[in-house]
């Protein structure tokens, strides 16, 4: 059994689900969804993508219909080297255009940082960039009874990852008054990735300090309304990188209308 686990690690990352690929365009531009979510996140912004662009969706490792292996610890690495392979598969020219949506933008960013000169420009949008001492000053803080919007979140994710089975009743309950297409997934299939991913990938980045390390432009796209996000993290590293850009909408961590304009805006020819 032991033998099998190791084997397992070893093997190369699992190729990823492409849900949708427009297969035409000189510049590809590959949309990465976030935790517990599904390529229908992209749903706004597909049909107002210039036919300029190769426009492919792919469904993140764990997560609606790609490979949920359950030997890996789902690190932004796992995620990145599986996102990497299929990118590898669809033949896609370099450099490519990365735009991730919360939990995918840390994933774009990790990709960037294992291949620079592959990316031509990250859009990271809703993305939650942590400070790699957030989450302990935070839970510090709350434990104080000092509490704050941004430490009841981090609370939150604690509480979500211990209690399996209050979460999938609530992800239930809101998919029954969300409009059809509402880019939630969350099953006991997907309970593991996500706990994993949540645990891992965000809980225990280092974003900031790979962002620091990256020479390529980068855009923050944000809600003013958004409670997952910490604005202030992208102030820091606009004032230490030039080739940084903030755009900021009257919107939720969901992607509106108008964050989609702002998306296809933000492109880079």
């Amino acid at each position: 059994m032991v033998i099998k686990k190791w084997f397992n690690k070893l093997r190369r990352p699992k190729i990823l689900n492409v849900s949708y690929d427009s297969v035409q365009g000189s510049t590809a531009v590959v949309f990465l969804h976030g935790i517990a979510s599904n390529s229908d996140t992209w749903k706004p912004v597909l049909p107002i993508m210039p036919s300029t662009y190769r426009s492919i969706t792919i469904d993140l490792l764990g997560f609606a219909n790609s490979p949920k292996p359950t030997y890996l610890d789902y690190t932004v690495k796992d995620h990145a080297r599986a996102v990497l392979r299929t990118i590898n598969k669809l033949k896609i020219k370099t450099p490519y255009i990365l735009v991730g949506h919360s939990m995918g933008g840390l994933i774009a960013v990790e990709i960037a940082k294992i291949e620079p000169k592959s990316v031509k420009q990250l859009i990271l949008v809703s993305t939650p960039i942590y400070n790699s001492n957030d989450i302990s000053k935070q839970a510090r803080i709350y434990n104080s009874n000092k509490k704050t919007v941004t430490n009841i979140l981090f609370y939150i994710y604690d509480l979500l990852i211990e209690k399996q089975n209050l979460t999938l009743k609530a992800v239930q309950k809101i998919l029954k008054v969300a409009p059809s297409g509402f880019p939630l997934m969350l099953d006991g299939s997907s309970w593991y990735p996500f706990k994993m991913s949540l645990k891992k990938t965000i809980m225990q980045q280092k974003t900031m300090l790979d962002i620091n390390k990256l020479q390529i432009p980068i855009v923050f796209l944000y809600g003013r309304l958004d409670a997952l996000i910490i604005a202030n993290n992208y102030n820091k590293l606009a004032n230490n990188n030039s080739k940084i850009k903030i755009i900021k909408t009257n919107s939720m961590h969901i992607i509106s209308k108008n964050m989609s304009k702002k998306i296809v805006d933000s492109l880079k020819k």
